[in-house]
């Protein structure tokens, strides 16, 4: 394995790594966003310096920062975030914290989130409906505002002054006061400016953040990654159980085959994360009802691409990248995005569950498939040596549990999706 883990029934995870990750992530939503997340990122944490925050309030505020869009699913609400000045608390800003209310490592940092869009209103926002809104809030809040009231296509230096009274003009009314004062005294030093569009900005923030080195017992991890499996199912009603049926059948099917008890949580977590990447897949393609266009494949067949590199770039996932990305290759090196003929256990059986479950759970274009024509499938890709025999076997010779497994556990997660599409409207 190389997975890195700390100790028996733990993984460690450098937050620095993680955080950019999930930044890249998200900047696969729209590309006319990207680096939002970074550069509001390094923005706090430069007001944290410049106001002597304690370790921990900077610490949760940067956290806060790097995610805290996270909840925007679509292009649209992540570029409508982008082009107004928003007075009242968003759905996105609901759905970030209801995602991390209960997850490990990120509970510190779900009120942040939630209240990152509430304006100060003269003391007034230190509430909303009888909650307390944490101070961390409205400094993400202000550095949130900052990023946005650039204007991208010119040069940042000549618009220095606009901004600072932009935002002087709001203090009191939407950004608390000494948060303010610190901005401005920050907006006097040139390097600020240059580091928010400087290119190199993920290399500037490691160098100005240290972050600590997570130790995270594998439920936790597995609840991470399932948590972070809802950004691309909530994407669409269509997609909304997909991963969830995909991991239940991954899990069933390991307990047939030769994986010890960390392997098998380990592939747990790559089965949630196997579609990580179809945040850059238009909604409008994921929901087509009619088949899809070479170009409208095309688009399709670059998630698994981006799934791998996303996630190869946290130190020790090296695994977890390849069983969650190669789901669409095969063994005779026919598949994608990378036609790898050598594919390893995890990877075999993340491959056989997604198929299985994308031809037995309804599509926005045809119902489940019957069990005869799923035999003929999966029956049919085993013998031109696309999908592992030995699996596809244990699948077709106990069809009904596995297909009930992937019923059950898709009914749970449909369950679970409405629900916090009711509490984030509530």
């Amino acid at each position: 394995m190389s997975i890195a883990t700390a100790k028996e029934g733990s993984i460690t995870i450098p937050l620095m790594d993680l955080l950019m990750a999930l930044s890249s992530v998200t900047d696969l939503v729209s590309t006319q966003v990207a680096n939002h997340h970074r550069r509001v990122m390094y923005i706090t944490a430069e007001l944290a310096r410049e106001l002597s925050l304690d370790a921990e309030q900077a610490q949760c505020g940067i956290i806060a920062a790097a995610l805290h869009d996270i909840g925007a699913f679509s292009a649209r609400e992540r570029e409508d975030i982008l082009s107004c000045d928003t007075l009242h608390p968003q759905r996105h800003a609901e759905i970030g914290y209801l995602l991390f209310r209960e997850c490990a490592p990120f509970t510190c940092i779900s009120e942040l989130i939630r209240y990152h869009h509430v304006p100060w209103a003269n003391g007034a926002g230190t509430a909303v409906d009888g909650e307390a809104v944490p101070l961390g809030s409205h400094l993400v809040h202000l550095a949130d505002r900052i990023d946005v009231a650039i204007k991208k296509s010119e040069y940042v230096l000549g618009q220095v002054a606009a901004i600072k009274e932009q935002i002087q003009r709001a203090a009191g009314e939407l950004f608390y006061p000494e948060y303010v004062e610190a901005f401005l005294r920050l907006a006097e030093r040139e390097y600020f400016w240059l580091d928010i569009q400087s290119p190199a900005i993920d290399a500037i923030i490691r160098r100005r953040v240290l972050l600590p080195v997570l130790e995270l017992e594998l439920a936790d991890a597995i609840n991470l990654s399932r948590q972070l499996s809802h950004l691309v199912d909530y994407k669409s009603p269509f997609t909304s159980t997909h991963t969830a049926g995909v991991a239940a059948v991954s899990t069933a099917l390991a307990e047939h085959v030769s994986l010890g008890r960390e392997e098998k949580l380990y592939l747990e977590m790559a089965a949630y994360l196997h579609d990580l990447s179809k945040l850059a897949i238009p909604a409008e393609i994921l929901e087509k009802p009619a088949g899809l266009t070479p170009v409208e494949y095309d688009v399709i067949r670059s998630h698994a691409y981006h799934t791998r590199r996303v996630l190869e770039a946290i130190p020790g996932f090296e695994t977890v990248a390849d069983w969650a990305a190669s789901h669409h290759e095969h063994l005779d090196g026919g598949g994608y995005p990378f036609h790898q003929r050598e594919m390893s256990l995890g990877a075999r059986i993340i491959a056989v569950a997604d198929v299985f479950t994308a031809i037995t759970e309804n599509r926005p274009y045809r119902p489940g498939l019957p069990q005869e024509k799923v035999q003929l499938i999966l029956g049919g890709m085993a013998e031109q040596n696309k999908l592992d025999g030995f699996l596809v076997s244990v699948i077709l010779e106990s069809f009904e549990r596995f297909n009930l497994l992937r019923q059950q556990t898709q009914n749970d997660a449909e369950a679970e999706y409405q629900q916090l599409k009711q509490l984030a409207a509530a």
